[in-house]
């Protein structure tokens, strides 16, 4: 896996000039940053103070850390992007409503037209970025339809945890918690809850993409084949060995083998 020793950008300069807005090295923005240069607030612990008390559900989305440098000391950060999401939509005036506006637009096209979201935000990224958001779209889209499979064919919802497993481990050779161990060691992250789709390259997330279409169309046959027929025990470990081989079958095909029995 090539992509869990990547660290992203630790600040974000804003182009007009307001200031710099530092991240920890999983992307969580400082609070009071985010404060003083989104909104503009000269005291942003004063406005923090006053939105904790009208909106006291704010504290648990986020968390303490310490940037490097002389003199640093404990401050807040955002749990994940969608705790800084939250608190940008609480910012006062323009900047605030700005968001919002923008953030509802962004969300609505996320969801209907994903390629349509990355050339609006093509201007913005580097080429890298540009292919890791497509790739990640992708995958989402699969993903959806993967779960949708999932539970035509009759899984239950404890199944969904070990078919995930089942195809992480022929990919990456650990299950979702190993892979979560690898990531927070080598990106040095200390929070309990981590995305480890966010944290692969584009390589990586092809790989994962082709080996859930694969699983999707296995899915799909034996949900026509199994149709009106009573749920059993079995089905749950027959849906895992369906997601093992499929992923097992995709990484033969890309190393050029045209074929592998056994896929159900």
């Amino acid at each position: 896996m090539s992509k869990l020793d990547y660290a992203p950008i630790a600040k974000w300069e804003d182009p007009s000039g307001e200031g710099v807005i530092r991240t920890t090295p999983t992307g969580q923005p400082s609070v009071f940053d985010m404060i003083r240069v989104l909104g503009g607030q000269k005291n942003p612990h004063g406005f923090w103070e006053r939105l904790t008390k009208a909106h006291p559900e704010v504290l648990t989305i986020c968390e303490n850390y310490k940037f490097p440098g002389r003199r640093q000391r404990l401050t807040l950060v955002a749990k994940d992007n969608a705790a800084a999401f939250e608190i940008l939509g609480h910012l006062p005036g323009a900047c605030g409503e700005k968001y919002r506006k923008e953030a509802a637009e962004l969300f609505v096209q996320a969801l209907q037209d994903p390629a349509g979201l990355i050339e609006r935000l093509r201007p913005r990224l580097t080429p890298e970025e540009e292919a890791w958001c497509e790739a990640r779209f992708r995958g989402k889209r699969t993903r959806i339809k993967w779960t949708q499979a999932l539970s035509r064919a009759g899984a239950s919802q404890n199944a969904y945890g070990d078919c995930t497993n089942a195809v992480y481990l022929p990919l990456f050779g650990h299950k979702a918690e190993g892979l979560k161990r690898i990531i927070r060691i080598k990106r040095k992250i200390t929070t309990k809850k981590i995305s480890i789709r966010d944290n692969l390259d584009v390589n990586d997330l092809d790989r994962l993409d082709q080996a859930e279409g694969i699983c999707v169309g296995q899915l799909k046959r034996l949900h026509a084949r199994l149709r009106g027929k009573p749920r059993t025990t079995e089905r749950d470990s027959h849906v895992e060995h369906i997601c093992r081989t499929s992923a097992e079958y995709s990484e033969k095909l890309r190393e050029g083998l045209v074929a592998v029995p056994g896929l159900e």
